[in-house]
C-alpha cells in the first residue's frame, strides 16, 4: 500500500492563529506535506517550520494578546502545558514565565497517514511486542497511530491505548479515525501513566496496549507486568539506539537490565582472558523487537532483543536489519553490518554497575582464507536471527575490502613485533608513524592516561582505539585474528610457519633473524627446525621474553 496522507485537518490548526498570519499563509502557497509546527514567541516574528526551512508568516512581532488569541481557541492546557483541538490530532504546547503567563507555545501538525506501517507489516503481524525509538519528529507517534489501526482494522485485534497528552487518538472525547477501531483510555495527569497502564489490562481484557512515551520506572515495570501477563505492547521510548537504553539506568529494564556477575577462575578461565567481573542481561526483555527511526524513510530493527543485547555486552558480531522506504509498495530490506566493539556500551554500564571491566575484544568472524573471509560480503542473500532469507545488497566496511590495507597507528606498542605477525598471518594492514594517517589505534592499555594530550586529540578525531593489556606477541595476535576474522593459528602452528619464513629469508639474504618470543617446548621446536635446516640459532633474552635467533651455519646449540 502506497503511502497516502487521509487526515491531516490543517485547516482547524490554521483556524485558531490570528487571521493576518491566515492570510499569509496562504500566499505562501505551502505544500501542507511539508509542514511540521508553528513556533509562536512573544516578541518574534512567528514561523511556520517546514521539513527543509523555517518561513515567517507576519513581519509583526508577537504579542501577549496573539498569545492569548490562539490559547483561548484550543483545549484546556494539562500539568504538561499540553492542549489539544477537538476532532484533530494537533498539539498545541505552551511555554510560561516565572508567574504562569503563556510566553511561547508550538502549535505541532498532526496526521494519520495509511499505510505508514506497512514497512514493518510483518512484524506486527507476528504478535511480538515492539519499542520504537526515535528523537522527537522522527514519526514515532504517526507510525503507532497507524499500528493502532491495523491491528484493530486489519488483523481485528482487541486494542487499547493508553493516551497521556491525547496525542495518538486525538483531542476530545472521541477517538480519531486515524486509530480504526481501537480504545483509548486517557490519562488525566502524566504521573498516573503507569496506574492507566495498568488498568487497561485488568479492566478491558486487551489482546494490544499501545504507548506512547515510556519514560519513567514506574512506567517501565508496568510494561514488564503487561507483557508478562501475555499481552502485546506497542510503545515508543526516549533514545535513538539501542545503546541508549542499555545505558538508560531508567529504561535498560525494557531490554532485560544490565547487571555485574563475577565469575569462578574456573569459568572465567573457560571464557578466555580470566577476567572475573563481566556484565550481563539480568532478564528477558520487556520488548521482543526494537525499531530505530533514523529517519522517516529508514528503520533499523533488531528482532531478537535477548540476541541483541547479550551480543552488544559480550563484543560479538551483531547484524539488525536496515529497512528502507522506497516509491514501490514493498519496503527494501538490506542487511547493516554492526561490526560492533561497544566499548563505550560496556564500560558506562559497567559505571553504572559499579564494576570494572575490560573492554571486550574485536569481533571474531568468518574464518578460513583471505578469499573466503572476503566472500560473503558479495553474497546475494544473508540469513537473520529467525533463520529468515532475505535479500541483502550493500557495500562492504571499508576494513573488510579485501584490496586495502587497513591503516593501524600503534601506541606503546611493539612496532616490529607488530609488523611481523601482519605479514606472518597475511592481513591486509600496515604500520604507520602517525595517528592521522591512521583507521585505528591499537595502544597498550593504560597507555592513553600516561599520554594523555595524544589520546585526547585521537578520542577527539574519532580515531577508533584498541587495547591490549601487555605488549606481547600473543595478545597482539589474538586481536589481529579476531579484527580481520583471521583463520585461528595455534602457537605452536605460528612458530613453525614463522621459523621457515625465517630459515628461507636467512638463506636468500644471510642476515641474522630474531623469531618472536615463546615458551621453552617451542623454543626447542625451533631450534630442531633451524638445526635440520643446517642452520645455527641462539637463545637470547630473559625467561619471559626469550627468543631464537638465526644467525649462521653451525652444529645444534644447546638450549637453557
Amino acid at each position: 500500500m502506497q503511502e497516502k496522507i487521509t487526515a491531516d485537518n490543517l485547516q482547524e490548526l490554521l483556524a485558531v492563529l490570528p487571521s493576518s498570519w491566515q492570510e499569509r499563509y496562504k500566499k505562501l502557497d505551502i505544500n501542507s506535506d511539508d509542514v511540521i509546527e508553528f513556533v509562536v514567541d512573544l516578541g518574534r516574528k512567528p514561523l511556520v517550520r517546514l521539513r527543509e526551512n523555517n518561513i515567517v508568516i507576519s513581519s509583526e512581532l508577537v504579542t501577549y494578546d496573539d498569545l492569548d488569541y490562539i490559547t483561548d481557541r484550543v483545549g484546556d492546557f494539562g500539568e504538561d502545558n499540553r492542549a489539544g483541538i477537538d476532532a484533530t490530532l494537533h498539539r498545541i504546547s505552551v511555554m510560561r514565565n516565572r508567574r504562569g503567563r503563556v510566553v511561547g507555545l508550538t502549535a505541532r501538525v498532526g496526521r494519520a497517514i495509511y499505510g505508514y506501517a506497512e514497512i514493518i507489516r510483518d512484524i506486527i503481524k507476528s504478535g511480538r511486542s515492539i519499542l520504537l525509538l526515535g528523537k522527537p519528529g522522527v514519526g514515532k507517534t504517526t507510525i503507532l497511530r497507524e499500528i493502532a489501526r491495523v491491528l484493530s482494522d486489519e488483523f481485528f485485534k482487541r486494542v487499547v491505548i493508553v493516551d497521556t497528552s491525547n496525542e495518538i487518538a486525538g483531542d476530545g472525547d472521541i477517538p480519531h479515525a486515524g486509530v480504526g477501531s481501537a480504545r483509548r483510555l486517557q490519562v488525566a495527569s502524566t504521573h498516573l501513566q503507569h496506574n492507566v497502564m495498568i488498568e487497561a489490562v485488568e479492566n478491558h481484557t486487551p489482546e494490544v496496549v499501545i504507548i506512547d512515551e515510556i519514560g519513567t520506572e514506574a512506567e517501565a515495570y508496568a510494561a514488564r507486568t503487561i507483557a508478562e501477563r501475555g499481552v502485546m505492547l506497542v510503545a515508543t521510548a526516549h533514545g535513538i539506539k539501542l545503546e541508549n537504553l542499555m545505558r538508560n539506568p531508567t529504561l535498560s529494564d525494557l531490554v532485560g537490565g544490565i547487571e555485574s556477575v563475577t565469575l569462578s577462575d574456573e569459568v572465567a578461565f573457560k571464557r578466555g582472558g580470566g577476567q572475573k567481573a563481566i556484565l550481563e542481561r539480568k532478564a528477558p526483555p520487556t520488548f521482543d523487537v526494537v525499531i530505530e527511526l533514523r529517519d522517516r524513510n529508514n528503520l533499523v530493527i533488531h528482532k531478537n532483543v535477548a540476541n541483541a543485547v547479550d551480543a552488544m555486552l559480550r563484543g560479538s558480531e551483531y547484524s539488525p536489519l536496515l529497512r528502507t522506504r522506497e516509491a514501490s509498495d514493498e519496503p527494501s530490506e538490506v542487511a547493516e553490518v554492526i561490526s560492533q566493539r561497544p566499548t563505550e556500551i560496556v564500560q558506562r554500564s559497567a559505571e553504572m554497575a559499579g564494576v570494572e571491566v575490560e573492554p571486550p575484544r574485536p569481533l571474531r568472524g568468518l574464518q578460513g582464507s583471505l578469499e573466503e573471509r572476503f566472500a560473503h560480503l558479495r553474497r546475494d542473500h544473508y540469513k537473520d536471527e529467525d533463520g529468515e532469507i532475505t535479500l541483502a545488497e550493500f557495500e562492504p566496511e571499508t576494513r573488510f575490502q579485501a584490496n586495502k590495507k587497513v591503516a593501524i597507528f600503534p601506541a606503546s606498542i611493539s612496532t616490529s613485533r607488530l609488523d611481523k605477525l601482519i605479514k606472518l598471518l597475511c592481513l591486509p594492514a600496515r604500520i604507520v608513524d602517525s595517528w592521522q594517517e591512521a583507521e585505528i589505534c591499537l595502544a597498550l592499555k593504560g597507555a592513553d592516561k600516561k599520554d594523555v594530550s595524544l589520546f585526547t586529540t585521537i578520542y577527539r578525531n574519532n580515531l577508533p582505539v584498541y587495547f591490549i593489556k601487555e605488549n606481547n606477541w600473543l595478545k597482539m595476535k589474538n586481536f589481529l585474528e579476531d579484527y580481520f576474522s583471521s583463520s585461528v593459528l595455534t602457537e605452536n602452528e605460528l612458530a613453525r610457519i614463522e621459523v621457515e619464513e625465517a630459515i628461507k629469508l636467512f638463506k636468500s639474504s644471510g642476515k641474522p633473524c630474531n623469531l618472536l618470543p615463546q615458551n621453552k617446548a617451542l623454543r626447542r621446536m625451533q631450534v630442531a627446525m633451524i638445526t635440520d635446516a643446517g642452520l645455527r640459532s641462539i637463545c637470547l633474552g630473559s625467561e619471559k621474553d626469550c627468543y631464537v635467533r638465526i644467525y649462521g651455519n653451525s652444529p645444534r646449540e644447546r638450549i637453557v
